[in-house]
């Protein structure tokens, strides 16, 4: 994806509070965030989606080596220390306490 300049907008356009349940941060993403997020680089894949040209959705996967679910556990256990994972296959499920 090399629209960096639409991703960025989509991301400033989204609330603090959103960027923060998304990121863990409610800052703007740094040039270097963005070129992750838009899958620059060779273990990730990023899908957009749009509406009149503009990026209305994001989301990405990033192959762990292996290890599915490694980086989603790895981010939470940083956040929720306390916080029980269980893979199995694919699937992550973590239960973590959010209050």
């Amino acid at each position: 994806m090399g629209d960096l300049g639409g991703l960025r907008d989509f991301l400033a356009g989204l609330s603090a509070q959103t960027r923060y349940l998304r990121f863990f941060a409610g800052v703007p993403a740094s040039a270097a965030m963005l070129r992750i997020l838009a899958g620059q680089r060779p273990d990730a894949d990023a899908l957009v989606a749009t509406r009149n040209g503009l990026i209305i959705g994001h989301a990405m996967a990033v192959d762990t080596g292996g290890r599915p679910g490694a980086a989603a556990t790895e981010m939470i256990a940083g956040r929720w220390p306390d916080a029980r994972h269980d893979r199995s296959g694919a699937y992550v499920t973590v239960c973590a306490r959010l209050g």
